[in-house]
């Protein structure tokens, strides 16, 4: 049959248990993938396990998955001398994470000199914010009028209208951090034993007995100080979210804004609490800025492979307002990475045309595929990439070779021991 650019996909998810030449494919374990030779020798239907890539032009092979459920899977025949095999190593996923004004670094970078009773806003331009509900950027100005010469109240009021005017989105796209460059200080963490308790999104921390910590043998919280809160069990570091202290009633502390670290007990250790406190006037003589970081819009949400579609976040932030020496900067760039269960999944159901599935794929009502991608675990995968082409039939009618050109994709779970599907095609993965 003629192919030109049809994809096949084939997941390996345990070991295949083969033995090189003697084991026959359909033996091959449930969930696994091999090679097979299919010359009509000795060796036809079974799999091969050494490097076969010197086998030329008249040695035909094909990629065999056993479903979990026990289906035999085979791919058209490929000859290795018409085959251009690739390989790509899992790549972890990334979210884009920049910053503005401070950049985490110590004493880099800050909101410059704010103008009290002038409007300061940052924009932004969200791409890929929701796929499948439009190409358009999301275009979002953030505003908020200086109520000081500070950087700190600056910093903290535009972190309130970003928390107000991104939770009308239906989807969580950027987390606002805001950070600034006083030193990290041992000495200021919550009192030894005094753990802390927090629930993300809620703006209150619950103290264990009382709001005191360990500044110069021991010092209370105040109205108007600020805390930063790093992570369960991590401490705390300069690009850790800083929040200001606006109420407190015995051990209850309410904070400017939904607390977007995550939810636990954060522990009161001599020189490594989780909870730094920056008195009011060391905060607000530090330089500030924003900590911006895309968010998985699936993190929190089942993915699925047939209606969604697998992007990161990406954005720009400018603004018009502040000092010509406050800029962007970019930390980290989102990355889909490579071999992602979202990515694996979303294109198992994209192929499920290729397997007899209909001619079109669509997601209502949804066409059926096989869903061999681990998604609940979540699985990572190696790749491994199969450009093939068959020229052997001649038309006897119009004389013509037609060239018909397809590809394979395996995937195989990260770290599967005792598989060589890529020493029998001379890859690494």
């Amino acid at each position: 049959m003629f192919e030109d650019g049809v994809t096949y996909q084939y997941i390996g998810n345990v070991t295949n248990a083969a033995t090189d030449d003697t084991t026959l494919g359909k033996d091959i374990a449930a969930g696994s993938v091999a090679l097979i030779k299919v010359d009509g020798s000795s060796s036809h239907g079974k799999v091969q396990e050494s490097d076969m890539t010197s086998s030329g032009a008249t040695v035909p092979f094909k990629i065999v998955q056993k479903t979990a459920a026990g289906q035999l899977l085979f791919s058209p025949e490929f000859f290795m001398t018409r085959t251009t095999i690739n390989s790509k190593v899992y790549t972890a996923p990334a979210e884009q994470v920049t910053y503005w004004g401070y950049t985490g670094v110590a004493s880099v970078g800050d909101l410059g000199t704010i103008v009290s009773g002038q409007t300061y806003s940052l924009h932004f331009d969200v791409e890929n914010f929701a796929p499948g509900m439009g190409t358009s950027s999301l275009i979002k100005t953030v505003p908020f009028v200086a109520t000081s010469a500070l950087q700190s109240d600056l910093a903290i009021g535009l972190a309130g209208s970003f928390a107000r005017i991104f939770a009308r989105e239906p989807y969580k796209l950027i987390q606002n951090s805001v950070v600034c460059d006083a030193a990290v200080t041992a000495a200021n963490g919550t009192k030894n034993t005094q753990d802390v308790t927090v629930v993300n999104g809620s703006r209150g921390l619950t103290f264990d007995t009382d709001v005191t910590y360990e500044a110069a043998g021991g010092a209370t919280l105040v109205v108007g100080d600020y805390l930063r809160l790093g992570s369960v069990g991590g401490g705390t570091a300069l690009t850790d979210p800083v929040y200001e202290v606006t109420a407190i009633s015995t051990v209850y502390v309410t904070v400017d804004r939904p607390i977007t670290n995550a939810s636990g007990t954060y522990t009161a250790v001599d020189g490594t609490s989780d909870i730094e406190v920056i008195p009011a006037a060391t905060g607000n003589a530090a330089g500030w800025g924003f900590k911006l970081t895309g968010l998985d819009r699936f993190a929190d949400t089942a993915f699925n492979p047939q209606n969604d579609f697998y992007s990161k976040v990406r954005f720009t932030v400018s603004s018009d307002d502040f000092d010509a020496a406050v800029v962007a900067t970019e930390n980290t760039a989102a990355s889909e990475g490579v071999g992602s269960h979202f990515e694996v999944a979303q294109r198992e159901s994209k192929c499920a045309m290729n397997e007899g599935k209909g001619k079109y794929a669509s997601a209502y009502p949804a066409t059926s595929y096989r869903g061999e991608t681990d998604i609940s675990t979540p699985g990572t995968y190696d790749t491994i990439i199969l450009d093939c082409y068959d020229d052997r039939f001649l038309s006897a009618v119009t004389g013509q070779r037609p060239t018909s050109k397809f590809r394979i994709i395996i995937n195989q779970k990260v770290a599967l021991t005792g598989d060589d599907v890529d020493t029998a095609l001379a890859v690494t993965v």
